[in-house]
């Protein structure tokens, strides 16, 4: 009884051990705090037009005006983004982020389409806010982000943002 009880600890031991070194990527995401806020309800978003993936794509090969912004990291959008897409990292300092909409000359009336990662990924939707506190009423926000572009095999490309 003892050597069966002292392998049920061994393998639980083991079992336990194994899902942390899995799940490691997760649990440093919920670290930081990206999946937090993602239960909690957005009051102040109520006014955010969300676009399908059909939508965005739609935008992509016929409002020639729209504008797609990844809201993701640097590092994230030179690994791989939409097509003729802009980089506008949500951590970025206000002043920066209005500097950058002012040199790409995006003006109120222009259509945006603001994405990030997908799933959990909660970057595009403050960055949607935030235009939308700057006066851009066309910010419209893509849920499904980059995941959901690149698993249709969208048009995307990879490198930097030449600001």
């Amino acid at each position: 009884m003892k050597a069966v009880l002292k392998q049920a600890v061994i393998i639980g031991s083991l079992s336990a051990l194994f899902g942390l070194l899995v799940n490691t990527p997760l649990l440093i995401r919920y670290a930081k705090g990206e999946f937090r806020e993602g239960f909690e309800p957005w009051p102040e978003a109520t006014d955010i037009v969300s676009v399908t993936l059909e939508e965005a794509e739609d935008h992509f090969a016929n409002d020639r005006n729209a504008v797609f912004i990844d809201s993701r990291s640097p590092e994230q959008f030179a690994s791989g983004h939409i097509l003729g897409a802009r980089n506008l990292p949500v951590q970025a300092a206000d002043g920066d982020k209005k500097l950058w909409l002012d040199r790409w000359r995006i003006g109120p009336q222009t259509t945006l389409i603001v994405y990030c990662s997908g799933g959990q990924c909660l970057d595009s939707l403050k960055l949607s806010l935030w235009l939308r506190q700057q006066g851009f009423r066309e910010a419209r926000l893509f849920r499904g982000g980059w995941m959901e572009w690149s698993r249709a095999g969208l048009p995307a490309e990879v490198g930097r943002d030449e600001k």
